[in-house]
């Protein structure tokens, strides 16, 4: 893969953030791949050269970007792969995200988001139609991708702060901006639903075109330098329950 482009960054104030993105793309795979999967590339190509255009609009209102307890985020993104110069790929991709944070009463916090990305209609090359098991998925099928045109994802979380932030003094650690190591724990119950429409290669996966559902529970902890480490128990449609670790926020 070639890659190169340049990227633009306009932000009048804190909370909103403008991107603009002009770039290159060249790639490449070995002829078996196109022997296996003829649709890679489509007609059985081994290459791909296109321009692409991105904008994304975010709207960040949250208290702590590293782990929020309050406020909203919202985020918009339009591609446009391919604009004429070359006749290898033609293709619009539509992402939207929406997340809302809340402060109940007293410990109890809760979080809600949704995420919908769209790709256009017709058939477009497998190698650049992605639905979940990237940057967004349902918690308890994190082995897995469900590819697909287009796609929705809605996560719910319900939390309880079991340690407020407490403070650790490691007298030890010969630098002083590190020996205080602050850390906040919150328990949490959680639910996710997402469903992926694959039109063309359902075919190889059974998830898509069909309800997928995770719920569980878990412990957040939170500490310095925007560190967390979440450890959940989930259980998914398909039965399957496994212990899970992540380093960022779910919602």
């Amino acid at each position: 893969k070639i890659y190169t482009g340049f990227r633009y960054n306009y932000r009048k104030e804190i909370h909103t953030k403008h991107k603009v993105e002009f770039a290159y793309y060249n790639n490449q795979v070995d002829a078996k791949i196109a022997e296996l999967n003829p649709d890679y590339f489509l007609n059985s190509n081994t290459s791909q050269q296109f321009i692409a255009v991105n904008y994304e609009f975010t709207k960040d209102h949250r208290d702590i970007v590293s782990y929020p307890l309050k406020g909203y985020y919202l985020e918009t993104e339009i591609e446009k792969l391919g604009t004429g110069i070359f006749k290898d790929v033609d293709l619009w991709n539509f992402y939207l995200t929406y997340r809302k944070y809340f402060h109940l009463k007293k410990r109890f916090y809760a979080a809600v988001g949704s995420w919908t990305e769209f790709y256009g209609f017709g058939k477009h090359h497998y190698a650049d139609v992605r639905a979940l098991g990237y940057r967004a998925y349902v918690r308890g099928y994190e082995y897995y991708v469900i590819d697909g045109q287009y796609y929705f994802l809605a996560k719910g979380n319900l939390k309880f702060e079991l340690l407020p932030q407490k403070k650790a003094v490691f007298r030890q650690i010969p630098f002083e901006q590190f020996r205080t190591v602050p850390l906040s724990i919150f328990a949490n119950l959680y639910a996710d639903y997402g469903y992926v429409i694959d039109n063309y290669y359902y075919q190889n996966n059974a998830l898509a075109n069909s309800s997928l559902l995770g719920v569980g529970v878990g412990l957040d902890f939170v500490s310095f330098y925007d560190r967390i480490l979440r450890v959940e128990y989930t259980i998914n449609k398909l039965g399957e329950k496994g212990l899970y670790l992540h380093f960022s926020i779910p919602i």
